[in-house]
């Protein structure tokens, strides 16, 4: 029992005074804090394991290692995509920097143009109920035009006019504001 309270005490020391060290070395590789705090964790759990097994005057660099050795083991064991590509390893210049506002900003601005394109799709069928019906049926359902042309009943020509002239028309009517969008 005392041996376990020894144990304990030179844990909590140990803990307290290189937690700091741990937790840098993970963020800078992860550039994570939850997950840097979780390998954080994980070294000292590690470390309380093998406490008896680390020289007294390697326990620091014990330490730097197991965190560097876990951060690595996590950017390895998680992939991450940049640009529609799936990586091991990111280098540090391409690791995406989203902060909780650039995420919402980006959020807000995606559901804007859902507004402004529902918007134009109304604003199209009272227009032109066929214009409505093509560009739905080629744009928003993405159906190839002969399909579309033989679902309307018209010629693949015909299409292709009211394709041509609901995008002029829109165009014309909207075209600023989709500029600021």
């Amino acid at each position: 029992m005392e041996y376990k309270m020894i144990k304990d005490e030179k844990f909590d020391r140990i803990y307290r005074t290189y937690q700091n060290d741990v937790f840098k070395i993970s963020l800078y590789y992860t550039k994570d804090e939850y997950i840097s705090q979780d390998i954080t964790q994980k070294v000292f759990y590690h470390f309380f394991l093998h406490l008896d097994n680390v020289k007294k005057d390697s326990i620091r660099a014990y330490l730097i290692r197991s965190a560097r050795n876990l951060s690595y083991n996590w950017l390895r064991d998680t992939k991450r995509e940049v640009n529609g590509v799936l990586l091991d390893i990111i280098p540090e210049e391409n690791v995406p920097q989203y902060s909780t506002e650039d995420e919402y900003i980006r959020d807000e601005e995606e559901r804007e143009r859902k507004v402004f394109v529902a918007m134009l799709m109304e604003r199209l069928r009272e227009e032109n109920e066929s214009w409505y019906d093509v560009v739905n049926l080629v744009f928003c359902m993405e159906k190839p035009h002969d399909l579309a042309a033989k679902e309307l009943g018209i010629t693949r020509e015909v299409l292709y006019n009211r394709l041509y002239r609901a995008k002029k028309w829109l165009r014309k009517k909207f075209e600023d504001e989709y500029n600021k969008l």
